[in-house]
């Protein structure tokens, strides 16, 4: 592979601008910037990581991203997981989304890269990374604990992506569409920065009946776990079926995961069975008793004759 420059692909997420890189040297340091061309917004780089981060958030929107921010230096993403059950369940949704993930697919986009399980499990020999995540800490321990000369951070907000048109061959968002305000912007602006003929792979929980509780500190009925939103392949769908610009796309759900193995903590025995054979015994349990778990969903974009 060639020698990927980050910079190159990026672009001003205010405006969409050209960006050009800016050195400033005082007495005692180097601050490097990513400066727009058009509005002349200044993107700090920190630590080789690019911040690239809108400064205004609309009053009538929650400020998620300073919230996030705040998550990130309370939750350690990166810790192992006491819930041995918990674990086994999500080892089984990464098993899935990385068994869909082309291997011609030289530039991939980890969007919402949290404890960063990707980094982990990536082939970078055949594969660039770019971690990208609202926390500076977490993209940054994230370099530290897989570092290599093909993966990348970058901080930035996943409903304003600072990357240019159709750069990106592989996107994956596992478990964070549930999370974000507007599920409809974030899909249309990730199949915007997809290349033609590259994937975007959504993992998501399946149909989640999603309880509210009353926060100690604003007062306010909270959802549990942050989730805003219960999907399944039908309200998927029509976010998908927004899309136009001369695109079709090719869509594949996959639902999985049995709720009732679940409860009955089966991963004792599961967790040592290989994929292919717990995927097996799991779609013959949603067969005998249909409680999946989980949606994945594999978006294809192809270019159309027409555009």
């Amino acid at each position: 592979m060639k020698e990927f420059e980050l910079y190159r692909i990026l672009i001003c997420p205010e405006c969409g601008g050209e960006l050009s890189q800016l050195i400033e040297q005082n007495q005692s340091e180097e601050n490097s910037f990513l400066v727009c061309i058009k509005c002349n917004s200044r993107y700090s780089i920190e630590k080789n990581i690019p911040i690239m981060l809108i400064k205004d958030i609309s009053d009538s929107e929650m400020n998620y991203i300073e919230h996030y921010e705040k998550d990130a230096e309370l939750f350690d993403y990166f810790e192992q997981r006491e819930c041995k059950a918990t674990e086994h369940e999500e080892r089984r949704v990464r098993e899935y989304i990385l068994s869909k993930i082309p291997s011609n697919a030289e530039l991939i986009l980890d969007v919402g890269s949290g404890g960063s399980w990707l980094s982990k499990n990536i082939d970078f020999d055949n594969h660039i990374l770019i971690s990208l995540d609202l926390s500076e800490k977490n993209v940054l321990q994230s370099l530290n604990e897989n570092s290599n000369k093909n993966h990348f951070g970058l901080v930035a907000d996943a409903l304003n992506p600072p990357f240019k048109e159709n750069t990106i061959d592989c996107i994956i968002a596992s478990e964070i569409i549930e999370h974000l305000i507007n599920p409809e912007e974030f899909i249309k602006k990730m199949i915007k920065i997809l290349k033609p003929g590259g994937k975007f792979i959504i993992s998501t929980p399946y149909k989640e009946v999603i309880p509210y509780y009353l926060c100690i500190h604003c007062n306010q009925m909270t959802p549990k776990n942050a989730h805003l939103h219960s999907f399944d392949e039908h309200k998927l769908s029509k976010y998908f079926n927004i899309i136009g610009n001369g695109f079709e796309e090719k869509i594949k759900f996959l639902i999985f995961g049995n709720k009732a193995l679940n409860i009955l903590r089966t991963h004792v025995f599961l967790k040592y069975l290989p994929f292919s054979l717990w995927k097996f015994i799991d779609k013959i349990s949603n067969l005998i008793i249909n409680k999946p778990a989980h949606i994945i969903v594999v978006y294809k974009k192809i270019l159309t004759s027409k555009s």
